[in-house]
C-alpha cells in the first residue's frame, strides 16, 4: 500500500460529482410502486452525534435498496425544532431560539449531506420567520426570550 488515504479529498470529490448529477433527488413516476421511509426528525439543539447516524445509516441503507429494487421512495428529513430540547439550548446558550435553531439545522443538514444522506434534502423547507413570534405565545415558551 503505497499510496497515503485522504478521505476528505476523496469524500469531497464524490459529493461534489453526486450534488453536480443531482443523484439523491427525488423524482417521481407513476408505473413504480411508492415505499415512504420516516426516521425520527432531530431536534436542532445540537450537532448530529453517533446516536443520529446510526439512526440515518439504517435509514439510508434501505432507501438505498428500495430504489434500487425500483421504488419511488420517500425518505424525507426534516427537523423537531418545536420544542423544548431546541429552545432550552438557546436559553443555555444565551441565543434567541430562531437564530439557534437556524443555525444548527445549517450545521446538522451540512453533516448528513456528508454523510451522504439521500434524504430528500432538495424538499425541504425553511422555518418561517413568523414561527418563534407564534411559539412565543404558547404558555412554556412565554418568559424564554
Amino acid at each position: 500500500m503505497g499510496k497515503d488515504y485522504h478521505p476528505h479529498k476523496i469524500e469531497e470529490k464524490w459529493q461534489r460529482l453526486w450534488e453536480e448529477n443531482q443523484v439523491f433527488t427525488v423524482t417521481e413516476s407513476a408505473d413504480k410502486p411508492k415505499y415512504y421511509l420516516l426516521e425520527m426528525f432531530p431536534y436542532p439543539s445540537g450537532r448530529i452525534h453517533v446516536g443520529h447516524v446510526r439512526n440515518y445509516s439504517i435509514g439510508d441503507v434501505i432507501a438505498r435498496y428500495k430504489t434500487m429494487r425500483g421504488f419511488n421512495v420517500l425518505h424525507p428529513i426534516g427537523w423537531d425544532a418545536f420544542g423544548l430540547p431546541a429552545e432550552n439550548a438557546a436559553i443555555e446558550h444565551k441565543t434567541h431560539p430562531s437564530q439557534w435553531t437556524h443555525a444548527n439545522i445549517d450545521y446538522m443538514r451540512a453533516q448528513l449531506k456528508r454523510k451522504t444522506c439521500n434524504s430528500g434534502f432538495s424538499r425541504l423547507r425553511p422555518m418561517p420567520k413568523s414561527f418563534w413570534t407564534t411559539a412565543k405565545n404558547f404558555p412554556a415558551g412565554r418568559n424564554a426570550f
